[in-house]
């Protein structure tokens, strides 16, 4: 058994506030594993990604916060959502897994979050700013695998199976849906992923902040091997605790196996 939290944050214009407001949610140590959301350090908006992005290294102030709070959480896992990431002259939506004080796994989003929906005039390019990442990642664990997503990522099932047929037990997506999206696709998304991949899917959101410009949709689940949501928040601050069994994920892989459908 592993317990899972998720800690559902509401991001505003202060870094600083951002990081000590999600660190005080913190409220004891009785966890394996700790979710944040996707850029759960700054506001989500084209305009603020190179003003709010950071170097992962000594000396910006959201490494250095995860840097220490992981060495006194010790052997806990942290996923610690997403934040934006400068890399020489290229900017990424960057998930990095800390644990004992060192990041052990970092994971760029493949997806990026490009639409154009004009019946509701919803358009976005994350592109006009941020580069994609280029592989999978997956951390170790005395559990198992874990699969890590983000946001968008929910969208594309390769990525899912992927790490199904890697091993995983559970893929993590932090994630920052829109309000519109975020009603008709959230859920349903998370569901599909784990019916697909038949391992345990966490989203963990941000929640919605009314005085940005740029609305998330909130809603953090955990969902089941068998598509079953099995914790669910609104879209307030809040957190959630689950035991999770990975020994559902290979009963579900046993149970229905991977399909062999050839692609003419």
């Amino acid at each position: 058994m592993v317990k899972v939290r998720i800690i559902q944050n509401k991001p505003s214009i202060d870094k600083v506030s951002n990081i000590y407001d999600i660190f005080c949610s913190i409220k004891d140590n009785d966890f394996d594993i700790l979710v944040f959301p996707e850029f759960f350090n700054s506001p989500y908006g084209i305009k603020y990604f190179k003003e709010y992005a950071e170097e992962l290294s000594e000396g910006n102030i959201t490494y250095d916060s995860l840097k220490t709070k992981s060495k006194l959480l010790t052997n806990k896992y942290i996923v610690a959502g997403s934040i934006p990431e400068k890399d020489g002259d290229k900017y990424y939506n960057t998930c990095t897994v800390w644990l004992n004080g060192e990041i052990i796994c970092k994971y760029r989003k493949i997806n990026l979050f490009d639409i154009d929906i004009k019946r509701s005039c919803v358009k976005f390019s994350e592109s006009s700013v941020l580069s994609p990442g280029l592989e999978p990642a997956m951390f170790d664990t005395p559990w198992g695998k874990i699969g890590l997503g983000i946001c968008f990522d929910l969208r594309f099932n390769q990525l899912s199976n992927y790490y199904a047929k890697n091993g995983c037990f559970m893929i993590i997506y932090p994630g920052c849906f829109t309000q519109y999206t975020g009603n008709l696709h959230w859920e349903l998304l998370l569901r599909a992923r784990a019916v697909d991949s038949r391992c345990y899917i966490v989203g963990c959101s941000s929640t919605t902040n009314y005085d940005m410009e740029y609305k998330s949709y909130g809603h953090s689940m955990i969902v089941s091997p068998m598509g079953e949501v099995l914790n669910k928040l609104g879209d307030k601050e809040d957190t959630i605790d689950k035991d999770i069994y990975p020994s559902e994920s290979e009963y579900m892989k046993e149970s229905i196996p991977e399909n062999h459908f050839i692609y003419l």
